[in-house]
Order: structure tokens, then sequence, then C-alpha cells
């Protein structure tokens, strides 16, 4: 009974490394002043988070090794989109648009990538 407690300490481990990503993604909601538009993180959060985790997924595999997209919609800047834990995508909206959720952010960016695929 006493034998599985080696076991857990390896697992914690490689967790170890999701809150540094975590630190990072909440050091940028405060607003990188180097880095253009507003951070993903900063915007209000998607009604589902399983949503946004789908469409944070759907973006990684489309991304590829673009560091931007450019639609009517705004700019969107690919910081670190290596996986879910450390994501980091920052907005500029064009002008006429308002304020908007995550979700319909990622959806835009998706959109862009979709427009733009081949390009750059």
């Amino acid at each position: 009974s006493g034998r599985p407690a080696p076991a857990p300490p390896a697992a914690p481990a490689q967790r170890a490394e999701r809150p540094a990503a975590a630190a990072t993604s909440a050091s940028s909601r405060s607003g990188d002043p180097g880095l253009p538009g507003v951070a993903l993180g900063s915007l209000d959060a998607c009604v589902s988070p399983r949503t946004e985790d789908v469409l944070k997924q759907k973006l990684i595999a489309s991304i590829g090794n673009r560091i931007q997209c450019e639609s009517p919609a705004g700019r969107y800047h690919f910081v670190q989109t290596r996986n879910l834990n450390a994501f980091l995508m920052r907005i500029e909206r064009t002008p006429r648009r308002k304020p908007a959720d995550r979700c319909v952010e990622l959806t835009f960016a998706l959109d862009c990538l979709s427009r733009t695929k081949g390009e750059g």
C-alpha cells in the first residue's frame, strides 16, 4: 500500500512546465508594450472553455510556420502557438470593429488563415 508513492512524483515533474506557461500567459495579459495588439488572454473568455480549446487546436494545426495573418477583421500575431499550454496570440482589430471575446477572435484568425492559405 505504500509502494505506489514513487510513481506520482514523475507526473508532477511533467506538470511543472504547465504553471510556467500559465505564468507567461498571465504576464502577457497585462500588455506587453513591445508587442503589437492585445493579448488573446486579456479578452473576455469564451462561454465554453472546451470551445476555446477546440478553436485553439484548429489554429495550431493551421498556422504552420506563419507568424501573422491579416484580414478585413484585423491582424493576428501568432507569438507562441506550439500547444494549448503555451498559446499566445495578439490581436490588432480594425478600427471599425468592436472588442470581442476570445472565441470570436479565434474564429476570425482561423478565417484569416483559410483566406490566405498558401501565402507567406
